[in-house]
């Protein structure tokens, strides 16, 4: 009886460090994450206006040149102001994307939106494209030999 007692205030001695040090970690980032200075607002690299109305914005990550690990947040939107687009990355610096990197960012979106507004019907627009055309052509058909 008083190895089983030994062991079970062993293992819970541990957990209660493991919780104390978990605790004490959060506490210390918490406090690290509330010493770090505001991000710059995001402003429109075309006319400086701070108006950007943030379309999608998210978290991205992968490697630098050396091989090291980065990550950070991302943001595209539109100037409200002169209407551009305005986009900008790890280093907070804005800039106006090329239309290949606002599609990359887009076109997966505006798929699952038309697909959304499509429901039930969003297994592939195309085949109630070509379906809707082949049937007018069988009507026209029809029709052709009825007269």
């Amino acid at each position: 009886m008083s190895q089983t007692l030994i062991i079970l205030s062993i293992i819970a001695g541990i957990l209660i460090l493991l919780v104390g040090f978990v605790l004490i970690a959060a506490w210390r980032l918490d406090r690290r994450r509330k010493n770090l200075p505001p991000r710059p607002s995001f402003r429109c690299a075309k006319c400086g206006s701070d108006q950007i109305e943030v379309l999608s914005s998210g978290l991205w990550d992968g490697r630098d040149d050396e091989g090291n690990h980065i990550g950070g947040i991302f943001e595209y939107g539109t100037c409200r102001k002169c209407r551009s687009r305005c986009a900008r990355h790890f280093d907070d610096r804005c800039y106006i994307p090329s239309d290949a990197q606002w599609d990359d960012e887009f076109k997966p979106i505006e798929k699952l939106e038309r697909s959304i507004e499509n429901w039930p019907f969003a297994a592939d627009d195309d085949f109630y494209v070509r379906k809707a055309s082949l049937k007018k052509q069988q009507a026209v058909e029809v029709s052709q030999f009825e007269v």
